[in-house]
């Protein structure tokens, strides 16, 4: 599954919100990353949450920042949510006000796991 994940920030409202959208149904795997941009995503979920509260979170760590971050709708996988994060931390350090746009393929982790399984 293909998912795509939009960071942004209502600024009048001092709230920083999260997207998560999915790629629903088929699609040529093999599209290049530029074309699956223009794949139709559906949205799944949207999270809001109190500036005071991320900023909390960054100070105290990559790790905290994860468990704010994940609620019982928006709750990826580690890795996502660590790049998640780090986006977020990058998000607010660069103080512009640009959404960030994340997407992931499952079948990118797949093929790491084959790859790990083959040179073992």
């Amino acid at each position: 599954m293909r998912q795509k994940f939009l960071i942004s920030q209502d600024g009048a409202n001092k709230r920083l919100k999260i997207s998560e959208y999915a790629a629903i149904g088929l699609k040529n795997r093999s599209v290049a990353p530029a074309a699956q941009r223009e794949e139709k995503f559906s949205l799944l979920c949207e999270e809001t949450y109190a500036d005071a509260v991320i900023l909390r979170s960054i100070a105290s760590g990559i790790g905290a920042l994860v468990v704010a971050l994940r609620t019982s709708n928006l709750f990826p996988i580690e890795r996502y949510a660590i790049k998640i994060a780090e986006s977020v931390m990058a998000f607010y350090d660069s103080g512009q006000n640009v959404a960030v746009e994340l997407l992931f393929d499952d079948a990118d982790l797949l093929l790491q796991k084959e790859a790990l399984f083959e040179n073992a």
